[in-house]
């Protein structure tokens, strides 16, 4: 907890620093939504009390559980100034399995018997809030490195029906925060379309081993007038991520990657 209150205490710091190069009200107000279509691949390891032999190594895998390709939503709002932004946004990653497991599986220290039927739940759910400064512009290009902290929560529930028609249950739920770096950049294509291409890296620390997310997304405009406007957004993307915390004997660990990820949205602008 001391952790995350340092890091929420150091981003307030470099927010406050860069809003205090802005003095006048905001230029405009962006509400994006995007719905994101992607093929997973990974496993989600639980042990219970960072026990030995309280879960199988490196499993069970997203395939083993029938879960292949998932879809999940993004929410965020931003305040634009001449130069600096600022942001706040949701991910809401959450998805369900369910298949035959083909071995005898250890998780959350509950044995599930070879054969058994899984029925699995999986949120992995993000709040963000971020700031960025546009250090380069001319009339084609934007660029601007962006500072970014996320409080994430993780959950995992199963359910099991074994050969012997028995039933089996667990769970686990826990959080984190991160503070990630990135770059944010717009190439003007013509004055209704626009690239948009913006890469973020958590900085490795305690249990973040590897987060990066890198998206390239297509900006056209479908409506316009002098105060509003609406775009429609389609893009590309890969996300990969590896969690696996500090219990000595052994931990939490959690490891996907999700590629390619299609993303299509909705951006109004005020």
């Amino acid at each position: 907890m001391k952790k995350i209150l340092l890091k929420i205490f150091l981003l307030s710091i470099s927010i406050n620093f860069v809003y205090a190069l802005e003095l006048t009200e905001p230029q405009n107000y962006i509400f994006k939504y995007n719905q994101n279509f992607g093929k997973i691949d990974g496993f989600v390891q639980i042990p219970k009390g960072g026990k030995y032999n309280t879960a199988t190594p490196n499993k069970p895998e997203f395939r083993e559980l029938g879960i292949e390709k998932i879809n999940y939503s993004e929410f965020e709002i931003r305040t634009e100034w001449e130069d600096l932004f600022l942001y706040t946004g949701i991910n809401f990653n959450t998805f369900k399995g369910k298949a035959e497991i083909k071995y005898n599986l250890v998780s959350h220290d509950k044995v599930i018997p070879k054969h058994s039927n899984v029925e699995t739940k999986h949120k992995y759910i993000s709040t963000v809030f971020g700031a960025g400064y546009y250090i380069f512009k001319n009339k084609k290009i934007k660029i601007a490195p962006t500072l970014e902290f996320s409080i994430s929560k993780f959950d995992y529930q199963y359910k099991v029906k074994t050969p012997q028609n028995s039933e089996v249950s667990s769970g686990r739920s826990f959080g984190w925060g991160a503070l990630h770096l990135g770059i944010d950049s717009f190439y003007k294509l013509t004055d209704s379309n626009h690239l948009n291409f913006n890469i973020k890296y958590a900085v490795p620390y305690d249990s973040i081993k590897n987060w990066v997310t890198i998206e390239i997304v297509d900006k056209q405009n479908l409506y316009k007038n002098e105060t509003e406007e609406l775009n429609l957004l389609f893009g590309i993307g890969v996300k990969d991520f590896e969690y696996r915390d500090t219990q000595k004997e052994m931990q939490n660990f959690m490891k996907h990657k999700i590629s390619p990820i299609l993303k299509i949205g909705i951006e109004y602008k005020i």
